[in-house]
């Protein structure tokens, strides 16, 4: 997978999840500005991208940090999966 693809499926994902976790019950509705905020502060953040000895994705919560084994992600649905993995400790 590109870099490019990546980030097209991560903004996607990434513009989807607070809504979508606020309608499952998931979110308090009344912290939605909250999470957009913390979710956009690690974002507007430069996404590393990992080599394989790092593993397929990490979220650094001391440094607030995010990345991703782009190499190693094949398919749409991986990418999915990892980014809402990913963005899930972000948001908890």
């Amino acid at each position: 997978m590109t870099r490019e693809d990546f980030m097209r499926i991560f903004i996607d994902v990434s513009n989807k999840i607070i809504s979508l976790g606020i309608d499952k019950g998931y979110f308090d509705p009344s912290k939605k500005e909250e999470l957009e905020d913390k979710l956009r502060s690690i974002i507007n953040k430069d996404i590393q991208e990992l080599d394989d000895s790092h593993g397929l994705a990490y979220f650094n919560p001391n440094i607030q940090t995010l990345g991703f084994n782009i190499n190693q992600i094949t398919t749409e649905g991986d990418a999915i999966t990892l980014i809402l993995h990913e963005e899930k400790h972000i948001l908890d």
